[in-house]
């Protein structure tokens, strides 16, 4: 993948969480399966290969879909017949607001070697992790300069707006 391709795709995601904000509402097991249709759309939009879980019988509609979990939420690859060419994206959604959980996952992100990793999580006045997460990037052995991290935070309070930012480590 080219720079402007993971451009263009990191555009793509952004638009699709975004769109997303202002739309739905409800409870945890609602948002992920939203978030994961968001990102399987995304891949599908691009001609990736993703692994997730549905519960619903949407991923039907996707041709290159394998309906389980690697070790994160949701994957997408570029892949042919001979094999995985490059993971595109590993992203991970956490809906509590406990900072330690929101760790836990994150942490997952940090062993794949992917070009973008993507963490979406609930965002409260009380708990933003952003900086602490980028803190966890810049102090970890196993992160890569060439690899760029997405967090979109959803605030917990209704009236705000999703952020979304992205953070690569310095090398």
């Amino acid at each position: 993948m080219n720079r402007e391709q993971a451009n263009e795709f990191k555009v793509a995601l952004e638009k699709g969480l975004r769109k997303i904000a202002k739309e739905q509402r409800g409870g945890k097991t609602e948002w992920t399966a939203t978030v994961k249709k968001c990102l399987l759309e995304v891949a599908n939009e691009f001609h990736f290969s993703s692994n997730c879980h549905m519960s619903l019988p949407i991923h039907l509609k996707y041709d290159k879909h394998d309906n389980h979990e690697w070790l994160c939420d949701v994957m997408v690859y570029d892949a042919t017949k001979e094999g995985i060419k490059e993971i595109i994206l590993c992203a991970e959604s956490e809906w509590s607001t406990n900072a330690d959980e929101i760790f836990w996952d994150f942490s997952k992100l940090l062993v794949i070697k992917s070009k973008f990793h993507l963490m979406v999580y609930n965002a409260t006045k009380e708990n933003n992790v952003l900086e602490e997460l980028k803190e966890y990037i810049k102090s970890s052995e196993v992160c890569q300069g060439d690899e760029t991290y997405l967090f979109a935070s959803y605030p917990k309070e209704c009236d705000e707006q999703l952020q979304f930012d992205e953070y690569k480590k310095e090398t």
